[in-house]
């Protein structure tokens, strides 16, 4: 509605082309954030070039947002698994940079006390964590890095 009373403005010279530019662009700029580009491409009077420009120049806003909600995820998890203490208590799984869960990730202490080093091994791996030392390291290494209380 706005943007239709912006553009018949215009039409009788009582804002600039530029005022109009900027109508347009919030316009834009609103229609992108509910719908996407594709909702930009359709608005009419919009150059050809504005729909793909604004997609490339939100996109490392939208990867910055997806790798907050990663982050974010990822303390909820450590907190959740900062409670467990029963060998049937069920451990939240901790995403890596990529926004992978490691396969092995252990559902309950019980099975995270019956890894064996190999495993652990993968599992630190598979988190850029330093893999070295005894199996008792590693574990404590695990523990520590998905949020168990270490007695």
């Amino acid at each position: 509605k706005r943007l239709r009373i912006a553009r018949e403005l215009h039409s009788v010279g009582s804002i600039t082309e530029a005022e109009l530019g900027e109508h347009e662009a919030f316009h834009a700029t609103c229609a992108f954030a509910a719908a996407g580009p594709p909702a930009l491409a359709a608005i009419p009077g919009l150059p050809n070039w504005f729909a793909p420009a604004m997609a490339a120049s939100l996109a490392p806003v939208q990867n910055q947002l997806n790798n907050m909600q990663g982050h974010f995820a990822n303390v909820e998890a450590r907190q959740l698994n900062s409670v467990a203490s029963d060998p049937q208590d069920p451990l939240h799984g901790i995403s890596n940079a990529a926004g992978m869960i490691c396969p092995i990730f252990p559902n309950t202490l019980q099975e995270l006390g019956g890894m064996t080093g190999v495993q652990m091994t993968q599992f630190l791996n598979h988190y850029a964590l330093a893999a070295g030392g005894t199996n008792s390291v590693k574990l404590h290494r695990i523990k520590k890095f998905i949020g168990l209380r270490i007695a």
